[in-house]
């Protein structure tokens, strides 16, 4: 995406206002631009000051459980200014507040260069939990941010936007963008796993997207909208009110600040997006501009996930799909291990090989809402669906066949032949047969559950106890630290482009929890040692009907699954294992918490056609 930068007042002013028609800009969206852009200095100005003074504490040698405060407001400073910091400094964000794990963005087949974690959530862990580093870590991460946060304040002050209806609408798409942070990430505790500073945080960047919101009073006054813009300022000061309400973590009551004021914020901007013109002409990413909340059912943007779906497409591929002549001896379909009743996984631990002699490597994983992923497998070896498509086939164990010789035979057949010329103008190859099974899979979308019915406001159809499960999930469980909404998977929000992997340590048998299963994952494709044991994190929509779970269906329910993370994954279980990416210590939930945490995951099922 191209980066607009922000104005600032000075010698540019008379620049940017001789330049700009009539047309292009009114005297009040210059003054607002420039208004925004004054306060994103302010925060970031704040935001090193706090580092400075969290630095000075650090040389006074001041202990960590006195740091823990300055530190703390050192995060909040940065909640201010994270909408476009974010949004327009993506790379730095990444190392001012990434999540606290080495990463190499490896792709294919050649390994990046890694990259250490640095940032405030190292800072966390060092000050929360002293006996993980040291004093001298400590004040090396105070030093990289410091640097890393003038170079911020010195390029915000030399580039500047050329035209301001672009920038508004940066501005406004941050703002919206950083409520579905909030939502997804914010109150969760993702980025404060430790501390879990969560609501005050949620305060913090709900007061900025407010003052930058009431920059806009003068706009919306002359488009004669002043009643929608105090309707959404009254929004904002009520949400921040019922923060003020909420104790703690732990009994943070999530459900209701995201249906009775997360999703009313949400669907107020994007109305004043539509209402204000400031709309992207063209939508070139995951998430639906027209989407008004999270969980709208229109979320996501399939011209994104899946160029060129059309119906003809699908309708072949669902033959395709049901057909065994792929496998090599005619008897397995693509259907035969993705059965409908079975959430399209199969109810096994593992399926048998084509000749019954051998178990296949993993469990079976479901196909619902394989459209809105990026990487595919648990251990992320491809990254286009036609590619999953053509190396099941083509794997001896699973069909056997293979595509090109089967779509010579598929061209003889007068009904294929009908078919694939309504698809695909008469040809019928290797990549059109892929592409074909590939887009009915992109069909197979599940977002009618109870729980989405509920936050859609059919307030009824949800019980207490599946509500409360669901705040467990998303807070004191960690659960959405890892399995992002509104997909509940490795999705990342809140641009939704790359899948998650985790390291939890499974074990190779439940009865035996304290040896690990011996499947590398990832690292069988990348030979990383960061990648050992590491498995793409699924969506647990549908879950109900999937069992048995994780990669080698190692646990027959939910019941089993939520006991395994309860202790703390493998390392809890007595596996040592260093890089296990889930934290090892008890989440202390008590019985009445885990049923209702299941209870929560089961309201999750839907009941597609």
């Amino acid at each position: 995406m191209i980066k607009y930068f922000l104005l600032l007042p000075g010698a540019f002013l008379l620049v940017l206002t001789g330049s700009y028609t009539q047309k292009e800009k009114t005297d009040h969206e210059t003054g607002t631009a420039l208004k925004v852009n004054l306060f994103y200095q302010e925060q970031l100005n704040q935001f090193y000051t706090s580092i400075v003074f969290l630095d000075s504490c650090i040389r006074h040698n001041i202990d960590e459980e006195t740091l823990k405060q300055p530190f703390l407001r050192a995060r909040e400073a940065f909640k201010s200014c994270e909408f476009l910091l974010v949004y327009l400094e993506s790379d730095e964000a990444r190392r001012i507040n990434g999540a606290n794990i080495t990463t190499n963005h490896y792709h294919h087949m050649t390994p990046m260069e890694e990259k250490p974690p640095h940032g405030l959530q190292v800072m966390e862990d060092l000050i929360f939990n002293p006996g993980e580093g040291t004093r001298e870590e400590l004040q090396k991460e105070i030093k990289l941010l410091r640097e890393l946060i003038a170079l911020t304040i010195e390029r915000n002050k030399t580039e500047f936007i050329i035209h301001a209806s672009d920038y508004n609408t940066t501005i406004w798409d941050a703002v919206r963008l950083e409520l579905f942070r909030i939502e997804s990430m914010g109150i969760t505790g993702f980025d404060v796993p430790e501390s879990q500073n969560s609501i005050p945080e949620t305060k913090a960047a709900l007061h900025a997207l407010k003052h930058v919101v009431g920059c806009y009073e003068p706009v919306f006054r002359k488009a004669k909208l002043k009643s929608r813009y105090d309707a959404g300022i009254a929004q904002f000061n009520a949400a921040i009110t019922f923060l003020d309400l909420q104790q703690d973590f732990n009994t943070f009551d999530r459900l209701s600040f995201i249906t009775n004021y997360l999703h009313p914020l949400s669907k107020w901007v994007n109305e004043c997006i539509n209402k204000l013109g400031y709309t992207y002409p063209v939508n070139v990413r995951p998430l639906n501009n027209e989407a008004t909340y999270l969980f709208d059912s229109l979320i996501f943007n399939p011209a994104f996930f899946a160029p060129d779906l059309s119906p003809e497409k699908i309708v072949l591929g669902k033959k395709l799909f049901n057909d065994p002549v792929f496998s090599a001896d005619g008897t397995r379909s693509c259907a035969t291990c993705h059965r409908s009743d079975k959430g399209l996984a199969d109810g096994l631990v593992k399926n048998q090989s084509l000749d019954g002699r051998q178990l296949l490597e993993r469990n079976t994983p479901s196909l619902w809402n394989v459209a809105y992923q990026t990487t595919f497998f648990y251990d992320s070896k491809v990254k286009r669906l036609e590619m999953q498509v053509l190396d099941v086939i083509h794997n001896p164990l699973e069909m056997g066949g293979d595509v090109a010789v089967i779509a010579g035979q598929l061209a003889q057949n007068p009904e294929y032949a009908a078919l694939f010329n309504a698809a695909y103008n008469g040809t019928i190859n290797k990549s059109t047969t892929a592409n074909a099974i590939a887009s009915y899979l992109r069909s197979l979308t599940s977002f009618n559950s109870r729980f989405d019915r509920y936050i859609r406001e059919e307030r009824e159809v949800l019980t207490a106890n599946e509500k409360n499960g669901f705040n467990i999930f998303a807070g004191k469980g960690k659960c959405a630290t890892c399995h992002f909404a509104p997909m509940f998977n490795g999705l990342l929000p809140p641009h939704y482009k790359d899948n998650e992997s985790e390291i939890l340590g499974v074990p190779a048998h439940a009865s035996i929890p304290s040896v690990l299963d011996k499947d590398p994952g990832k690292y069988a494709t990348t030979k990383l040692e960061l990648h050992k044991y590491s498995f793409k994190t699924v969506s647990i929509r549908n879950v109900e009907l999937t069992a048995p779970y994780m990669h080698n269906g190692v646990f027959q329910t939910l019941e089993e699954v939520v006991e395994f993370y309860e202790k703390g994954g493998g390392i809890g279980h007595g596996i040592t294992l260093e890089s296990q990416t889930l934290p090892g210590s008890k989440l202390k939930l008590t019985d009445q918490e885990k049923k209702d945490l299941v209870s929560f995951m089961k309201a999750l099922t839907d009941s597609p056609e």
